[in-house]
């Protein structure tokens, strides 16, 4: 597809409310007053092992600020705009002007398909202030949920990569393949939620600001979630008053990771206004939590399968929530009988 560079705007339609113009403007974490959050714990990369990440983070469903844990990825080095211009070049993107947003009949109306070495020559103009290439995988394939494949050819790039010392055998997600690129300029996202799957987000090139909110802090779930979907909360300055209590923040510079359990709402703004590119990482989650009734999302999807009448799916799922169920009482009774000292309790998030 040819791309006219000097008239990108025209197609990116607007068809309600929201506008492209305004949505360019519009911040995820602007009406959070960080000075009323606490601060993501966080540990250099040096000093976290297997044992204490898993029992620490992992099995608490805590997050986790990795200072340094992608610094030395050769991707670093090696993924300069005219590597991925000359790699990209016939591999098909999906750009959005604007910060990546929860409406997806926005989203879908305001995309633009183009080759991945014009989206890079594009994003170096200064003209363009808001970017945005998510959800690019590299695995060798990936079946979407609705049975789509994704087969882009990228694999190699994730010989640029190295793996977490930090992870013993993690397994493939349920519903995320293990890499995703986001190629971006000065775009963020909205707030949301991974009901299932473990997520390190991971700082190639630029930094980024994450605030989270664990949705068993949360005391209306159900208006929450809603109001995220609908992006309500960036019209209102206010809005998350009374859940900042709640919110931890952490700065993801250039070479950090963040690792970012199932269940936790979170937001992300960028910090600099350059191109930048995020890897995100995903594993399968535990299943003490997978499908814990403790978290408010578990029993959201089970009754969205249940009304859309997948009997075979909702009789899986309930299995399946038996068993995390299960697996989540033995593991609280270990935790105690071994008298953690950690500030974070078994089930608190």
């Amino acid at each position: 597809m040819q791309v006219d560079m000097h008239n990108t705007d025209n197609f990116f339609k607007q068809k309600s409310g929201v506008t492209l113009k305004n949505v360019k403007k519009l911040k995820s974490l602007k009406s959070i007053n960080i000075a009323n959050c606490e601060k993501v714990d966080s540990l250099e990369v040096t000093y976290l092992t297997k044992g204490y990440f898993k029992k620490n983070h992992i099995d608490l469903n805590y997050p986790l600020l990795i200072k340094g844990g992608v610094s030395k990825w050769p991707a670093r080095k090696i993924w300069t705009d005219e590597y991925l211009k000359e790699k990209l070049k016939d591999t098909d993107l999906n750009c959005y002007k604007s910060m990546n947003l929860n409406d997806a009949s926005f989203m879908q109306e305001n995309v633009q398909r183009m080759k991945g070495s014009d989206y890079i020559s594009l994003r170096q103009k200064e003209q363009e202030k808001v970017l945005s290439s998510p959800h690019i995988v590299l695995d060798k394939q990936w079946v979407n949920y609705d049975g789509s494949v994704y087969q882009l050819g990228l694999e190699f790039m994730t010989h640029d990569i190295l793996p977490f010392e930090f992870l013993t055998k993690p397994k493939l997600g349920v519903s995320s393949p293990f890499y995703r690129l986001y190629l971006y300029k000065n775009a963020g996202t909205g707030w949301h939620e991974h009901p299932n799957d473990e997520y390190i987000m991971c700082q190639v090139r630029g930094s980024k600001r994450v605030a989270l909110l664990p949705t068993k802090k949360v005391p209306n779930y159900k208006k929450l979630y809603q109001d995220l979907q609908k992006n309500d909360y960036l019209y209102k300055p206010d809005y998350f008053n009374e859940y900042e209590k709640n919110i931890l923040v952490a700065d993801v510079e250039e070479g950090d990771a963040l690792y970012i359990p199932p269940h936790w709402f979170h937001g992300v703004d960028t910090l600099d206004t350059g191109p930048g590119t995020t890897l995100v990482y995903s594993f399968r989650t535990p299943l003490h939590k997978i499908g814990n009734f403790r978290y408010p999302s578990v029993k959201r999807t089970l009754s969205y399968i249940i009304k859309n009448g997948n009997k075979k799916a909702a009789l899986g799922y309930i299995l399946i929530a038996i068993a995390s169920n299960t697996a989540s009482i033995i593991k609280k009774i270990s935790n105690t009988l071994r008298k953690k000292n950690s500030t974070v309790k078994f089930g608190d998030y």
